[in-house]
């Protein structure tokens, strides 16, 4: 069952995480979706835009998807 009730409390978690383990964005909400016995994608409705951004950054970074034409700025 989730615990967090709404898409701030969730990324304000995610961010938790990621500061807290030095893990980054992506590890963080796979983390928090291991420790909490949760699906990836039962979680993905709480990711905000500003982490959506955050995880698209990275992404890019590692080459996992294609980079966007603009960085977006962090």
């Amino acid at each position: 069952m989730l615990n967090v009730k709404s898409t701030k409390e969730f990324c304000g978690e995610i961010e938790r995480y990621a500061k807290e383990y030095k893990l980054s964005y992506i590890e963080a909400i796979l983390e928090y979706c291991e420790e909490n016995d949760l699906e990836v994608e039962t979680v993905s409705k709480l990711v905000s835009s500003n982490l959506k951004e955050k995880l698209q950054y990275e992404a890019e970074n590692l080459n996992m998807i294609p980079k966007t034409s603009t960085p977006l700025p962090l």
